[in-house]
């Protein structure tokens, strides 16, 4: 019977819609849309797998997208078609959200429905995951341009950039817009503050909208079509002046994206610039053509970006000024820059590359400008901060300056005598003044030192001045020679220049001497960093290149600092920004040097590096106005006066003549460049002699070493021709590559036959310059170079080069050529271990692994790669699948490792040999490669032996079958094997179908499907070629069980096939195949054509694709459907494998239960005839083209693995376009509470008629009645959640009203669908994401639940378990309910009481053996309720009827002592018995018998009736017959049973007990321990610990009662006293237990036990005491009424707070407040006033505990409760607050006197005074005193009850009382004690007061004689 358990495989996996599956983003026909499909897969998804999203039909094929590229898809896919194919860049777990885009979809050219979307994933041809009914939309009619729009800035806003700015947008729209929002597309970022409405047209809607980010607008009531309405945004504008680009305004309907109309690309708006703030312009002179310095001081409005600028323009007739220097532009502050950027001309600057600038940021800027030649005022200086092309904010006004007439002489330049920074100068400039009578001279060092002056310390005409002052940087110079030349000499070095390298200009002013100024002047005086005089250049080579015959140059430097170079790097810091070092050398002049300085310049130096940092060099190229320059990076901090030394290498010499190199340094912080020191040196260039390379024929090559990576010496001979002269050089150069030759310059030593000679190395060039110090000559000679570097790779790489220079001028070049010449390629490291760890010596393995370990002395860089090369008779180039070695191409693997670091490199996929050339391999060769150069290798190592030669395995056929296994039908074949071998991924799998059984066989994929599951369930393709069915892996196998299936296979017409055959390959290998020498498991069997089923009718309804409808099958079957038979509906591919969801079916009209798997239907087996009718509800109609149908549905019969009824042929459907669309335009209800009846009005519009009725398909969060409706049609009627509305042909608007069942929870609705439809198919009906309808139903009032709401499970003959109805908090009513039902349901009781304070009520359901199984329901009527209702209306409870036998449940018979007996045996069942149930206890032997209630004896009968479950018995043993039958040897221990006899064949039987005894032990039981385990106000679990098994019993009572006796506890009561609150119980401990008890809160108990074993002996009695948790105290808060009421209005709401809470009235108080008697001196009069008397709106309130339930949470709880609750509004409506809840406060009084003032025969009256109100309680007992709780409580010291009193005093003065009920002539201790002034609990004190009261004698009484007769005439005259 295996076969069709393996039928319900699922081979596919589904892909499941998820949150909002498919979205759109315009929902209109004819319209480009983004699609966004949101998905969870079953399967896994690989990386590079791939997920097919199949468009319907009614999308345009290609979808309208022309041209697929980058953006169209979320990620990488193409377009065939209909289908969507996306490339997944990363796998995807199982269950894991994916996300998937598609841009610009063209949206279908009819509005409508769609057919389903189709969605697979797969890899290959192999599909995982597929879902044909993924979802389907609806698409709206066309979207309407707006009649008229208009968007403008308010003309009392702003249009200022970056400002706040009202825009206004009015807007008309074509058609009503009905629960729409609005969308406006900004063409900016703005930050939304505000939307209104506005007034237009004198009309403005008087209700407020929100807005929310992107832009969108809500809380629009209905708009009517072609009404103007205006809505004002405040926005931020764009910080840039310009026009916007457009804006779209869009209406959707609300919660969609259905455009009701909208306008695309609406013009922008022009912004202005923004306007700088207070900006100001301050030059330093004003008098015509001076120079001078402008300083522009503003603050931005808007931020400037960091790609932003500054640009300044110069009024008309102003310039930048001419002179150059440092400073020429400077930024003072605001914009900050490591490297800013200054772009000049004499109009205008622009300043950019700085960092973002915030908006407020003050920004000063120093130009030096030269003023006009004419005076007046100046046009108005503009600045602009810009972003690229647009303005930011600009100044354009305002910033002007006057220029007057005042003489401005021209710059003069000055003479320092030291010209570098900080340093002490003297001055001497000239000037010719214009005016001769000049009495005194005033010149500003602003940025100097100036030192007090001696009067000689200023000279003017080489003449002492008259005086010589300073003040501040102020030098005033008074002299009588300032004529027409003056020369000023400032001497005695009383000045020093300024820190920092600057040209700033020094001004000076002349006055005559009435201190009129004359003229102005400046002085041009600029000052250098400090000059490093030791600063030296030295360049081997000087002279000038040509463009034949270019001149490289290596120059050394030294450079001293005066000042501390700080380090390159340090840490940022925005509070005190670092100092950044910077140290560069310098090519100049302009255009001098090649701005690459030759393409390769070098350098070196004595720098010290940061720790963890690289020293090295950057070069930054020049241009035609700056010069090449090399910066050094990350040197450390160089102190000051250490010399730093520079070598330069490889630097082309420039064509000019006199090239200067200049070193600076300084540092930078933020913008400003500080340089400190400068070297500087020119080089006099000699005129190139033009001279050629020579080759050198007679040099020969000697080295020390040739190993990559080592130390080497070179030793050779050479031809130098020429002389050496004195300082003359002879230059090696080296024919560099990788890390050069020379990697540690300072390691370089050079000889000249054996004698060491000085020599210069140049790192990076590999030059090594010879130096000689004499005259000489090398030819012939040897030159050695040592310690020369092999780089870390070997490389064939050319020639070496020799120079000669004699005085700085090249003079021979040789080059040697001669092969035997050329520079080695250095020997390759070798390995330190290469070998084979795993390997397969057998010839003709396919698929095979070697593992490779190597290890290496060097270091293996990134970037690396190896080479491993297999021994001959190996090509692992011809295999297919190409070998991988860790993942790469055998010749190319990828490698980086440490420096001896072990590594393994697997190979796998391998094929062994078959051919050999001999026994032994050879060796395997390994090579590593770094950038294309050899850099290890190892030649021939490890070999082997070979050995077998492989033999493929054998393929286990485990099961093979057809489905349907009949001749000639269509079936799909389902194998299940196993492999010997394990396969890689891209093996083969064939399998052969036997060609003689088949004549045709589907090709996949078009005409079947292959499937693969179980240890391998992925390929990468399935072909068909003749009869083989050849499948390519793509995941690799090791062990374990495949089935593979493929479908659509006609059986042929044979009893048994031939065999099958399965075989695998790898690499054309054959692994393994299936064992040909047998036929086990490798044939199908056939059976006959079964039987046909006569197909009577077949039909489905609606025929629409893509929508759920229901099929209709009727048939007559052959045979009987029976449970012997399984009956099997198989649907066509076209359908999902599921069918649909949510999926019902009816067989005969009764519900069935039924599985699904790969479209079939598989039903449970039941007594269902001959003649068959199934419907087949929600099944979703799938996709089908014109003229095509869904091809062929079947129906067969199952019996013993074959159908014995079958019909393959019942019919094809054809499938009708989706419906159209009915636009639902609004739904209104009644009123939205869950389980009460609304009155529903649907507003639509037909755009067809009406065909047959309109259908309302309800969500299944309704539960309506199946029933006629009341509605606005000629009849309507429920069915199933779906209402059919009957109306004659009618379209357009219309208006729909039903009366409907709302919701049964508190629940939120969506997408009612609208159909208009007939049974055939739906012309028109609503879309969820177009008409979607979102309804929130709450309760009503607090909720009533039956069972938790559940279905309640009834069984046929029997009665339910307890039923409740439950409450979460009490109830506020009596209410009772009575019920009617469907079936033969009974509860019991008939009218269920629901009464006031309670929480729950019980009933049960009982149901005769004759019931159905089936649903069915009760409908509950409630009586008691108020109108409106309080509670919500009570569910109807859905019965669930099922067929099930009972089990009987017997509790453990523990063994039993001899002539003991057992402890009670329990007999219980759960559900009771409709009828009678009978159980007969019996035994089976005489030792032992039975009691149950009177029944005594071997045998007993348990009776079980409606409402009993559960029956007890006892067993006793007989000793005497035991002892009789131990000596005969009668029965074994495990013989004693008691048997079991069920009369009600619904109940299960009762395995027997056995009946063990054990020997009495003669020990009395022990109660180890009584412990609290758990203690609540109510409730206490206490645990129990005993010696043996027993049965305990127990008094739970209040402390300081009486002890009972044994005797009490075992007869469980009754108590001496009720008011002990004395309760009993018993139960069995087996050595531990717990015993649950209920209590009160804050009182002390007693707890006695004692325990009695199964010997009948008895413990002794075990007490402890305990106390309960304090009882919630008493809330007080206050009620704040909306008006003033009066006391009864106070008492009638407190009455109403008690009825919403279900308390008593006497619960809910309203706080006393005393009399407050005031006395008036002038009168002499009192006044009494209770507060609690006049009108008030504060209500203070308080609520009091219960102490005996939890039903009610703490009071303070209840005020929340109050404060929340739906009847407050109801009950309350005046009250306006509820608040301020806190537990009340009091405090206990004292009883200040008391004394006994009378007494009587039966009284005594007492006289006492408390200090403040309260109460007095008192008891008359006797000697022994009570505690305050037994006075409180009216009990004595025992808690017997005895006389007692309580009074409350509500004034200070002594209170008189009384205790009746006195003795007389008795004397009494009266005890009393105060207690505070809370209600109902008050705090009472411990402080007992105690007085003595004798009651009066009674007289004597006079003797009478009682006449019987008088009396009974007296009594029959009352009568």
């Amino acid at each position: 019977m295996f076969l069709f358990l393996l039928l319900k495989l699922s081979l596919q996996g589904t892909i499941w819609p998820y949150d909002q599956p498919i979205k759109n983003t315009i929902a209109n026909r004819q319209q480009f849309a983004d699609y966004n499909f949101t998905m969870k897969p079953d399967t896994s998804i690989p990386q590079f797998g791939q997920v097919d999203i199949i468009f319907p039909s009614q999308y345009l094929a290609g979808l309208g997208i022309d041209l697929v590229d980058t953006n169209t898809c979320s990620e990488i896919c193409s377009i065939n078609g209909f289908t969507v194919t996306f490339t997944l860049e990363n796998a995807v777990d199982a269950g894991t959200p994916l996300n998937l885009i598609i841009k610009q979809v063209y949206n279908p050219l009819e509005k409508g429905g769609t057919g389903n979307f189709i969605v697979r994933t797969k890899l290959g041809q192999n599909v995982f995951d597929e879902n044909l009914i993924f979802g389907t939309i609806g698409i709206a009619d066309y979207a309407l341009d707006f009649d008229s729009l208009l968007i403008y800035i308010d003309p009392n806003s702003t249009n200022v950039a970056g400002q706040s700015a009202l825009y206004n947008f009015v807007i008309k729209p074509p058609q009503d817009l009905v629960n729409f929002y609005l969308q406006i597309n900004v063409p900016f970022v703005s930050d939304l503050t505000t939307c209104q409405f506005i007034t237009y047209n004198f009309t403005k809607p008087n209700y407020n909208i929100n807005c929310t980010g992107q832009i969108i607008i809500t809380g629009f009531q209905t708009i009517p079509a072609q009404t103007s309405f205006a809505i004002q945004i405040n926005f931020i504008n764009p910080q840039i002046s310009t026009t916007t680009q457009p804006f779209t305004v869009i209406a959707y309907r609300m919660n969609t994206t259905m455009i009701y109309s909208w306008r695309n690309q609406y013009p922008g708006v022009y912004i202005q610039p923004g306007t700088l703030i207070n900006s100001t312009l301050t030059p330093a002179l004003t008098t015509c053509q001076s120079v001078t310095e402008y300083t522009l001081t503003f603050i931005t409005l808007n931020q400037i970006p960091s790609r932003g600028s500054v640009l300044i323009q110069m009024p008309a007739n102003y310039f930048i000024s001419y002179l150059t220097g440092y400073d020429l532009i400077q930024v003072i502050s605001g914009l900050y820059s490591s490297s800013i950027v200054y772009n000049y001309s004499l109009t205008q600057l622009q300043i950019s590359n700085f960092e973002l600038v915030p908006n407020g940021t003050q920004i000063t800027i120093l130009i030096r400008g030269q003023n006009p030649s004419f005076p007046g005022l100046s046009s108005s200086f503009k600045i602009f901060t810009m972003n690229g092309g647009y303005i930011i904010d600009q100044i354009t006004t305002g910033l002007t300056m006057t220029t007057t007439q005042a003489i401005s002489m021209l710059p003069q330049i000055g003479t320092l005598t030291q010209l570098s920074a900080l340093t002490s100068t003297n001055l001497q400039f000239q000037f010719v003044p214009n005016k001769l009578t000049a009495a005194y001279i005033q010149i500003n060092f602003v940025g100097w030192v100036v030192s007090a002056p001696l009067i000689t310390s200023c000279v003017v005409q080489g003449v002492a001045a008259t005086s010589c002052t300073a003040s501040g940087t102020t030098l005033k110079i008074t002299s009588p020679y300032l004529t027409s030349t003056t020369t000023i000499q400032i001497i005695d070095t009383i000045l020093k220049t300024p820190s920092q390298a600057t040209a700033q200009l020094i001004y000076f002013q002349t006055f005559d001497l009435s201190n009129t100024l004359l003229e102005n002047g400046a002085i041009s005086a600029p000052n250098l960093p400090t000059r490093n005089l030791a600063y030296t250049l030295s360049c081997s080579s000087q002279v000038q290149s040509t463009a034949a015959y270019p001149i490289y140059s290596a120059c050394q430097i030294t450079f001293t600092p005066a000042q501390q170079i700080p380090a390159y790097y340090s840490p940022p810091n925005s509070t005190n920004p670092p100092k950044l070092g910077v140290l560069w050398v310098e090519f100049g002049p302009l255009s001098t040097f090649d701005t690459s300085l030759g393409g390769s310049p070098f350098c070196q130096s004595n720098l010290v590096a940061i720790t963890n940092l690289t020293l090295s060099c950057q070069f930054v190229a020049g241009s035609n106005t700056i010069n090449p320059k090399i910066y050094f990076i990350n040197f450390d901090t160089v102190a000051a006066g250490t010399q730093i030394k520079i070598q330069l290498s490889n630097i082309l010499n420039p064509q000019s003549t006199s090239p200067v190199i200049s070193v600076f340094s300084g540092y930078r912080q933020f913008t400003d460049l500080v340089l400190q020191d400068y070297g500087q040196a020119t080089l006099t260039l000699q005129a190139n002699p033009s001279l050629a390379w020579t080759t050198d024929i007679t040099g020969n090559f000697f080295f020390s070493s040739q190993n990559v990576n080592t130390t080497f010496n070179i030793n050779f001979n050479q031809a130098v021709t020429s002389a050496i002269t004195t300082t003359g050089i002879v230059r090696i150069i080296l024919p560099s590559y990788g890390e050069g030759f020379v990697q540690n310059a300072s390691l370089i030593t050079c000889s000249i036959n054996n004698v060491l000679k000085p020599c210069v190395a140049y790192q990076g060039a590999d030059w090594i310059d010879f130096t000689f110090t004499a005259a000489g000559t090398v030819v012939g000679t040897s030159l050695q170079i040592n310690n020369l570097q092999w780089p870390s790779t070997s490389a064939q790489v050319g020639y070496m080069k020799i120079i000669v220079i004699n005085g700085q001028q090249e003079i021979q070049k040789l080059i040697q050529t001669q092969s035997n010449l050329q520079f080695p390629a250095p020997i390759v490291n070798g390995f330190q271990q290469a070998t084979v760890l795993q390997y397969q010596p057998g010839r003709g393995y396919a698929g095979q692994t070697f593992t490779f370990q190597f290890q290496v002395a060097n270091i293996i860089p990134s970037g690396s790669t190896m080479a491993i090369t297999f021994p001959v008779d190996f090509y692992p180039a011809l295999s297919n699948p190409t070998p991988l070695c860790n993942g790469y191409d055998i010749s190319s693997i990828g490698v980086q490792h440490d420096a001896g670091a072990q590594f393994t490199v697997i190979c796998s996929g391998v094929k062994t040999p078959l051919q050999i050339t001999n026994t032994i391999s050879t060796g395997w060769s390994v090579s590593i490669y770094y950038q294309g150069r050899l850099m290890n290798q190892q030649l021939n190592f490890f070999q082997y032996a070979y050995a077998d030669i492989f033999s493929e395995g054998t393929i286990k056929i485990l099961q093979l079958f057809a489905n349907p296994p009949n001749q000639g039908e269509t079936s799909v074949y389902t194998i299940t094997f196993q492999l010997q071998n394990q396969l890689l991924t891209q093996s083969q799998i064939y399998i052969t179908f036997p060609s003689n059984n088949f004549n045709e066989l589907p090709y996949p994929p078009i005409l079947a499907d292959c499937q693969l599951q179980g240890a391998l369930n992925s390929f990468q393709s399935c072909l068909l070629v003749g009869s083989v069915y050849q499948i390519i892996t793509n995941a690799a196998y090791s062990s374990g069980i495949i089935t593979f299936q493929i479908n659509h296979v006609v059986n042929p017409n044979l009893s048994i096939s031939d065999g099958f055959i399965i075989q695998t390959y790898y690499d054309s290998v054959l692994i393994d195949q299936t064992d040909q020498s047998t036929l086990l498991n490798r044939t199908v069997t056939y059976y006959n054509k079964a039987s046909n089923v006569l197909i009577n009718s077949f039909t489905f309804s609606p025929q629409n694709m893509g929508l759920s409808a229901n099929y209709y099958f009727n048939f007559t079957l052959p045979i009987n459907l029976t449970k012997d038979y399984q009956l099997v509906i198989t649907f066509p591919d076209l359908y999902d494998n599921r069918l649909g969801d949510n999926l019902m079916s009816q067989i005969n009209n009764q519900s069935v239960t039924f599985t699904v798997t790969k479209r079939l239907i598989y039903y449970q087996k039941g007594d269902f005839g001959q003649q068959i009718y199934v419907r087949v509800q929600n099944v979703v109609n799938p996709n089908t083209f014109e003229n095509s149908n869904t091809g062929q549905f079947r129906i067969g019969v199952i019996y013993n693995g074959q159908y014995i009824a079958y019909n393959s042929t019942i019919g094809v459907l054809e499938m009708m376009d989706p419906p159209g669309w009915l636009f639902l335009s609004n739904v209104t209800l009644s009123n939205q509470y869950s389980r009460w009846q609304s009155q529903y009005t649907l507003f639509m519009t037909l755009y067809n008629d009406l065909p047959e009725y309109l259908q309302v398909d309800f969500p299944s969060q309704y539960d309506i009645s199946d029933a006629n409706a009341t509605c606005s049609f000629s009849s309507c009627a429920f069915s199933e959640n779906i209402l059919k509305a009957y109306a004659s042909p009618q379209n357009g608007n219309l208006q729909f009203q039903v009366i409907v069942e709302n919701p049964v929870y508190q629940v939120t609705i969506n997408n009612m669908v609208v159909k208009s439809q007939n049974s055939i198919k739906i012309v028109e009906q609503s879309y969820s994401n177009l008409d979607p309808y979102q309804f929130k139903f709450t309760y009503s009032g607090p909720l009533i639940t039956i069972n938790g709401d559940n279905d309640i499970i009834v069984y046929q003959g029997t009665e339910s378990p307890d039923l409740y109805f439950l409450v979460i908090y009490p109830q506020a009513l009596n209410l009772t309910f009575q019920y009617t039902q469907t079936g033969s349901l009974v509860v019991y009781p008939k009218d269920i009481l629901f009464n006031y304070q309670q929480m729950s009520a019980t009933f049960r359901i009982r149901t005769p053996l004759t019931q159905a199984t089936g649903m069915y329901y009760i409908y509950w009527n409630t009586i008691g309720e108020q109108s409106p209702p309080i509670y919500t209306p009570v569910k109807k409870s859905r019965i669930l009827v099922q067929s099930q036998t009972v089990p009987i449940m017997v509790s453990q018979l523990y063994p039993i002592p001899f002539g003991g007996n057992s402890l009670p045996v329990t007999v219980s069942i759960e559900r009771a018995p409709y009828d009678t149930l009978t159980i007969t206890v019996s035994s089976n032997d005489l030792t032992f018998y039975l009691v149950s209630g009177t029944q005594v004896g071997q045998s007993i009968t348990l009776q079980y009736q409606v409402g009993i479950n559960s029956q007890q018995f006892t067993v006793y043993q007989n000793y005497t017959i035991y002892n009789e039958q131990n000596v005969l040897g009668t029965l074994s221990e495990e013989q004693r049973l008691i048997s079991f006899k069920i009369s009600n064949p619904l109940y299960q039987s009762v395995k027997p007990l056995v009946v063990t005894y054990i020997s009495d032990s003669g020990l009395s039981p022990q109660i180890g321990s009584v412990a609290v385990a758990n203690i609540t106000q109510t409730n206490v679990q206490l645990t129990v610990s005993t010696s043996q098994i027993v049965q305990v019993y127990y008094m739970l009572c209040l402390n300081y009662t009486i002890t009972p006796t044994i005797a009490e506890l075992l007869s469980l009561g009754p108590p001496l006293h009720e008011t002990t609150q004395s309760q009993y119980g018993s139960q069995i401990i087996n050595l531990n237990g717990t015993v649950s008890l209920t209590i009160k809160s804050q009182i002390d108990y007693s707890f006695y036990i004692v325990a009695i074993n199964r010997e009948g002996m008895y413990s002794t009695m075990f007490s402890m005491n305990f106390s309960s948790l304090a009882r919630y105290r008493i809330c007080q808060f206050t009620v704040t009424t909306s008006v003033l009421v009066n006391q009864a209005q106070v008492l009638n709401i407190l009455k109403n707070i008690a009825f919403v809470l279900s308390l008593p009235t006497s619960k809910v108080v309203q706080k006393t407040a005393y009399s407050v008697t005031t006395t008036d001196n002038t009168t002499n009069t009192t006044t009494t006033t209770n507060p609690n008397t006049g009108p008030t709106n504060q209500i203070v309130t308080q609520i009091i505990p219960f102490n005996n339930t939890l039903n009610y949470p703490s009071p303070q709880q209840l005020v929340s409760i109050l404060s929340s609750s739906q009847l407050t509004k109801r009950y309350l409506p005046q009250v306006s607050s509820i608040g301020g809840a806190v537990e009340s406060q009091s405090i206990i009084p004292n009883i200040t006197a008391s004394s006994i003032i009378n007494s009587t025969y039966y009284d005594c009256w007492i006289s006492a005074t408390l200090d403040i109100q309260g109460w007095i309680y008192g008891i008359a007992s006797g000697q022994n005193v009570s505690t305050s709780y037994q006075i409180f409580s009216g009990l004595d010291y025992q808690n017997i009850k005895v006389p007692s009193t309580y009074y409350r005093v509500l004034t200070l003065e002594a209170q008189q009382f009384r205790i009746q009920n006195l003795q007389p002539n008795s004397t009494y201790k009266i005890y009393l004690i105060p207690a505070s002034d809370l209600p109902e609990y008050p705090d009472l004190s411990p402080n007992v007061s105690t007085l003595s009261c004798t009651t009066q004698k009674l007289p004597s009484r006079i003797p009478y004689t009682i006449k019987y007769g008088i009396i009974l005439q007296i009594m029959i005259l009352i009568i």
